[in-house]
């Protein structure tokens, strides 16, 4: 779309570089004389028109500081598929209800409630940041499908994996309270999620008190997560690591319904599951090497196979009671 523009070398006259006989220097080095103005007028012209009407998922995987009111409205135009992304959210509040009935029952009109909220829902393609260190979010993201975590970035670039999140999370709720994020929210794979803006979800929650508390409810378990994986970090060996997040992420995926019988879906690299452990690469290897060989689960294209269910609850000292599911 956009026209290249001709990139002549600098010229030197009597020892002096020249410039555009402009009545204002030309600020642009690159530029050898005015014949390529119209050149460059156009061509910032078509990139405001592309950044007006690009999708905002290909030049910035979120969407955190969403468009100026007159670009979003652009972009809100753009196709119909894009204008049905703001919905009243039935469906989507389908998977929040799914994971919030894990903790504490909801009665009818409290699920009534939660189905007027409005959400606007996004495709996060794999690998991109929903929001990162530093951040000042002013929307709360629910996981509607797909993974994603959350991590810390070191000065010397290494990473440590905090938590991992499936369909039905809201990582990012302390956002409400805290104004500014300590650390980054990754997705895993291609993902959903949908976004409600602070400022309707502060007034909701003031007028709706229970599930103001069951939103607590369920910050609370996320830092009884937080408690039990430094334990696993500090503590455990590496077999005991691995064994005991496989357990974590078997059970929460089970009690909302996306792990069948004995399996479930665990789109992450072995690198990933060294940041989230402690262990390099290396040792990730073998260690789930042992696990094979140990009859304990199979690995298939990200794919978890539970053959011991009980042994590898054994094997990892792994209590659920932590995780406060109701009726565990």
């Amino acid at each position: 779309m956009l026209r290249a523009i001709a990139h002549k070398p600098y010229r030197v006259r009597n020892g002096e570089a020249s410039r555009s006989k402009l009545s204002v220097p030309d600020p642009r080095p690159w530029v050898a004389d005015h014949s390529t103005q119209k050149q460059w007028s156009f061509a910032a012209a078509n990139c405001y028109l592309l950044w007006a009407f690009t999708p905002p998922a290909l030049y910035h995987p979120l969407i955190a500081a969403p468009f100026p009111k007159r670009m979003r409205r652009l972009s809100d135009r753009r196709t119909p598929a894009n204008r049905s992304a703001v919905m009243a959210a039935s469906s989507v509040t389908d998977v929040l209800i799914r994971r919030l009935e894990t903790i504490v029952k909801l009665p009818q009109d409290e699920r009534d409630a939660l189905a007027t909220l409005p959400f606007m829902t996004r495709e996060i393609g794999a690998g991109h940041d929903v929001f990162r260190e530093h951040d000042s979010p002013i929307q709360c993201c629910l996981i509607l499908e797909g993974h994603a975590f959350r991590y810390k970035m070191l000065d010397e670039g290494k990473r440590q994996i905090l938590s991992f999140h499936i369909a039905g999370d809201i990582p990012d709720l302390q956002s409400l309270h805290l104004d500014v994020m300590d650390h980054g929210l990754m997705t895993l794979c291609a993902s959903k999620a949908a976004f409600i803006p602070h400022k309707v979800l502060r007034p909701f929650l003031h007028a709706h008190p229970r599930i103001a508390d069951a939103f607590w409810r369920d910050t609370l378990v996320d830092a009884a997560i937080f408690r039990e994986w430094v334990a696993n970090v500090g503590r455990r060996t590496a077999f005991g690591r691995l064994a005991h997040l496989l357990c974590e992420s078997f059970t929460r995926m089970k009690s909302v319904g996306l792990a069948e019988a004995q399996s479930f879906d665990m789109p992450v690299t072995q690198e990933q599951l060294g940041d989230a452990t402690g262990l390099s690469a290396v040792h990730v290897n073998r260690t789930l090497t042992d696990l094979r060989d140990q009859g304990l689960v199979e690995l298939s294209r990200h794919r978890v196979i539970v053959k011991d269910w009980q042994g590898l609850q054994d094997a990892a000292g792994f209590d659920p009671a932590y995780l406060h599911l109701q009726g565990g």
